[in-house]
């Protein structure tokens, strides 16, 4: 029985009937309501950003090239003549670089998960949270939100690699890490979005259908902000030669889309996203609006000549279907970024579809594709049409379509079509049906399967005036923040060398009200430009100190610096519509890749035999070239020959020095390239102890793109080679060789405060750090301020340096120094696990005396020291420069590994019962050790990684890692661990803190006789 209304007034009806008017109102502009697009990213062939892209496409620039050598072997497996069975016609493609490298620990994911991961996933992650920032929508400020992420995605080479390898070898990750469901699950999962969450799959329309879709959620109310992506990467030839056998490659490798030459499409990789809003909701948050999306449409071709064979037809149908949803007629359309892809058969059936649409119009319709400057991205091609397109909207400019020498006589170009073959000025038109000259586009994009997405967008104008610049409101505060210290330095280098023309109103309110918030943190006070650049290249204010607006500002930079919320929007002038592009978070990317098997690992001990003791002259740490099949170039040497390096020795044992990495990499280079490279990235995976009767290790250098090495140093175990170091050597970079900021002086002339040397040593002695006589190269030590002084000379015992590139003895002497800057009260073994870089003049031999300083700082969120080192001769000339190097505290003895088998570490037997210890804090600190250790073989990390206090999801634990963590307490401990615990994003010192409270009541109640089983109360 329905209910019935009643109404007491004639006022109450018409009231009524108003709002069910206006809420009618609302629900259908809603349905037709544009789209802002608010950010985008991308990493394209030849453009690693969006000002490089749009650079690229201005200049009419082709990205095309030839398959990158660590692919796969391109000479092997291409033949100039077509349908060749198991080659591809060409070798030629528009690819992007270090597909290989992440920065695994910026998105929270375990390197052990990150190798497992296809590259795809990681990319996604990458130009998503580069999306964010062009947006000016700090990340934090839309965790929880009910925002969308719609990824087109259709490849899968990373698996196809996986599954190559052994089935052993598959572990916990290849499903989740090479799902495409789980691709756009991780972005909603890292950015903490509640939304739909989508992964389409329509071939090359995948991209722009995952638009459409977007778009349908957002005026559905579905969702209040959407991400949408495209992604594909090129990993294996199988695709390419599958292609050539179907006669889609062009022999020549290019896209001559339209043109008389068209014979094939080029493939292409890369990924693009766009940041989408109601346009409603834009304009009242004040977001910089690109452009607008006013419509879309997707349909199918159905049954047509071929499953791959296009219809024209259906792409004049979803063409007039997307005109229609925007109510425009399609003389209100100036271009169309076109599909584009240098078919003979495709170009010409799209050409007359654009024909029978748009054919009744006086002016020409101009048609362009980016696929002639970047290739055919496949997934991602219809997001990077629609990126092409918003930056041409921007600038009002239409970037010159290549390869367009010659029109194909196969299209009738009566049409009033117009291939745009020259760069021109995007002038608007005034049509019938709308008398603003907006500049409009459509974007097509369609798939090999059937499936056909078109997009309408529409420059977007703002009435709101330019804010005067702030030089004119006194001074204003720039923040900068990073995740790492090192970070923050390269961050602070990229606004000091690509800041742009803008006004100082809109570059503060970019960082300020933009940019996340992270743990290491500047500021500069600055009354304009350049005032700015010089405080950001460390040059003092000039403002009056005296002034109040310059003092108010300073109290809320050291406010912000120790880490308090800043309400930036009460002081920071300009408006977030006013935006502009500043350089985004580096990212500190590192090879995470499939285990490798090379031909280093089955070298078999016949081939290595023939490396007898070195011969005079040979570099004692580099040993011999071996000889052997395929790219690699590797050195072998036996270190236990090298008798020195006994003299570097960590509770007891022989360890090969940090430095010692550093000289292998420096001496390998030296010998391949013929001149002093600079060492890059330095990871040091474990330490190598050494033996006394031999120590085989092999140097392997990997020739990469950039013109330098990748260098990995492995160690021959009992049964099975092992990374102990790797780095990457790049061109020397001299301007790196400058006075530090920190060290205007140099090192000489600073010794305020001096330190006894035979005291250094004996407090190394004390924490463990033994040094021999050829590793006590100090011959003075001081302080001054935050940083420490020193002069090194190298002992006789460590024999001739003329072999050396920089003495590994000399360079650790030098390093020491940075001991003394610890405070007293963190007194321990701190070991390097970690370099950003080495830079050094070029020398022909390695010095014997230098003086050397230092710096430390202390890295909260990981627990580490940063330290950096200023090397100079005896005429005080700058020759080094090491930054970045990262210290950890080892917390037990370790030996071949830190990720040692659970069956080493130690276990309950080891830790005890609570009546064994003196009190509970000792107690504690055995569980948590254990604990530690569980989560470091677990995760696959680093010990020291592993922080008490941070929540265990910081450090890529996942619920897979969980159950495992789980499995070991419950055996280990003989306690029971609820894996809702896990759910709680607990530290490991609040998990195991509840693991006991959980468990002590039951133990409470055993009997008497056990007493001495129950949890100690109070611990943890």
């Amino acid at each position: 029985m329905t209910a019935s209304i009643r109404f007491t007034s004639e006022q109450q009806v018409v009231d009524a009937l108003s709002k069910a008017s206006q809420l009618l109102s609302d629900a259908r502009r809603k349905r037709t309501e544009p789209i802002a697009v608010i950010g985008m990213g991308c990493r394209f062939p030849g453009a690693d950003d969006l000002d490089r892209f749009w650079q690229l496409l201005n200049r009419g620039d082709c990205a095309i090239g030839r398959v990158p050598e660590e692919r796969w072997d391109a000479a092997a497996l291409t033949s100039p003549h077509p349908k060749t069975p198991g080659k591809m016609i060409t070798d030629r493609g528009g690819y992007i670089g270090q597909v290989d490298r992440f920065d695994s620990r910026f998105f929270e994911i375990t390197r052990r998960e990150a190798s497992s991961l296809d590259p795809q996933h990681r990319l996604l992650l990458e130009t998503a949270w580069r999306t964010l920032e062009h947006a000016g929508v700090p990340v934090e400020s839309t965790f929880g939100g009910r925002h969308g992420v719609f990824v087109g995605i259709c490849s899968s080479d990373y698996l196809h690699l996986l599954n190559k390898s052994d089935l052993a070898s598959i572990d916990a990750y290849h499903g989740t890490g090479n799902a495409h469901g789980a691709a756009v699950g991780r972005l909603s999962y890292f950015l903490k979005w509640q939304g739909p969450s989508l992964a389409i799959d329509t071939a090359c329309s995948s991209s722009l259908v995952a638009l459409h879709h977007a778009i349908g959620s957002l005026r559905n109310d579905e969702c209040e902000m959407a991400l949408v992506a495209g992604v594909n990467l090129i990993l294996t030839p199988q695709l390419s030669i599958n292609l050539s056998q179907a006669g889609m490659l062009s022999p020549q490798g290019l896209c001559q889309a339209f043109a008389a030459s068209a014979d094939g499409f080029a493939r292409g990789e890369g990924c693009g996203a766009v940041l989408l809003k109601r346009l409603s909701d834009a304009v009242r948050d004040g977001d910089r609006i690109v452009c607008c999306i006013s419509g879309s449409a997707v349909n199918q071709d159905g049954r047509s000549n071929g499953l791959t064979a296009p219809n024209g037809l259906a792409q004049q149908d979803v063409i007039r279907a997307a005109l229609k949803g925007c109510q425009l007629k399609p003389d209100a359309i100036d271009y169309v970024e076109a599909h584009g892809t240098g078919t003979p058969l495709g170009d010409p059936i799209e050409m007359r579809a654009l024909g029978e649409v748009f054919g009744q119009r006086k002016r020409p319709l101009l048609v362009g594709s980016v696929k002639t400057n970047i290739g055919h991205l496949e997934a991602a091609a219809g997001v990077a049409g629609l990126i092409k397109t918003c930056l041409s909207l921007q600038h009002q400019t239409l970037p010159r379509h290549l390869h367009f020498d010659r029109p194909s006589e196969h299209i009738d170009w009566s049409l009033p079509i117009q291939v745009t073959d020259q760069r021109r000025p995007w002038q608007p038109a005034a049509t019938s049906n709308d008398d603003s000259p907006l500049r409009r586009a459509g974007i097509s994009s369609f798939g090999f399967g059937g499936t056909n997405a078109h997009v309408i967008v529409e420059e977007y104008l703002s009435n709101e005036p330019m804010l005067p610049d702030a030089s004119q409101q006194g001074p204003t505060i720039v923040k900068l923040s990073a995740k790492t210290e090192t970070a923050l330095e390269r961050l602070i280098d990229l606004y000091a060398s690509g800041l742009p023309d803008a006004a100082l109103s809109q570059i503060a309110a970019t960082a300020n009200l933009g940019r996340d918030d992270f743990p290491f943190r500047r500021f500069v006070i600055a009354r304009n430009h350049d005032e700015l650049l010089a405080g950001l290249r460390g040059q003092a204010a000039t403002a009056d100190p005296d002034d109040p607006s310059f003092a108010q500002l300073l109290q809320i930079g050291k406010r912000y610096v120790a880490g308090d919320a800043i309400d930036w929007s009460a002081i920071t002038p300009g408006r977030r519509d006013q935006m502009v592009t500043l350089p985004g978070h580096p990212f500190n990317r590192q090879r995470c890749w499939l285990p490798q098997n090379n031909a280093v690992a089955a070298l078999s001990p016949i081939a290595s035999a023939s490396l007898a003791s070195s011969t005079r002259g040979e570099h004692p740490l580099l040993g011999s070239q071996l000889d052997l099949a395929g790219k690699s170039i590797v050195f072998e040497s036996d270190l236990a020959k090298v008798d020195y390096l006994d003299d570097h020795r960590l509770r007891g044992e022989a360890i090969f020095p940090a430095t010692g990495y550093v000289e292998q990499g420096l001496a390998a280079a030296k010998r391949l390239a013929g001149r002093t490279l600079s060492v890059r990235e330095l990871q040091l995976h474990r330490p190598l102890v050494i033996g006394k009767d031999a120590c085989r290790v092999q140097i392997v250098m990997e020739p990469d793109f950039n013109g330098g090495y990748r260098c990995s140093i492995q160690h021959r175990g009992a049964s099975q080679w092992l990374e102990h170091a790797s780095m990457h050597l790049r061109e020397s970079d001299q301007n790196a060789l400058q006075i530090a900021g920190w060290n205007e002086n140099g090192p000489l002339g600073n010794c305020e405060d001096p330190i006894a040397v035979d005291k250094h040593y004996a407090a190394m002695d004390a924490i463990g750090i033994q040094y021999g006589s050829a590793f006590r190269g100090l011959r003075c030590l001081s302080t001054r301020g935050a940083a420490a002084y020193g002069m090194v000379q190298l002992p006789s015992s460590a024999g001739d340096p003329a072999n050396y590139c920089l003495h590994p003895a000399l360079l650790d002497s030098a390093l020491q120094i940075l001991a003394t800057l610890v405070p007293a009260d963190q007194r321990a073994m701190w070991l390097p696990v970690s370099i950003d870089r080495v830079d050094l003049a070029n020398l022909d031999t390695s010095p014997v005396n230098v003086h050397v300083g230092g710096r430390l700082l202390r890295d909260q969120t990981t627990d580490q020291w940063i330290g950096d080192i200023q090397i100079c001769d005896e005429a005080e000339s700058v020759i080094g420069n090491i930054r970045g190097l990262r210290l950890q505290r080892l917390a037990a003895p370790q030996s071949q590994s830190s990720r040692t088998p659970s069956s080493n570490l130690a276990s309950a037997a080891s830790i005890g019962k609570p009546s064994d210890y003196a009190d509970n804090a000792a107690y504690e600190a055995k569980l948590l050790e254990f604990a530690r250790q569980q989560v470091a073989e677990i995760a696959e990390i680093e010990l020291e990684e592993v922080l008490l206090d941070a929540p265990l999801t910081s450090l890529g634990l996942d619920s897979i890692m969980a159950i495992e963590l789980q499995g070991v307490l419950e055996k280990e401990l003989n306690v029971e661990v609820s894996m809702e615990l896990f759910l709680k994003d607990l530290s490991l010192r609040a998990l195991l803190h509840e693991v006991l409270s959980a468990n002590q009541s039951d133990a409470t109640q055993a009997d008497a006789s056990v007493a001495e089983d129950v949890w100690v109360e109070g611990a943890l």
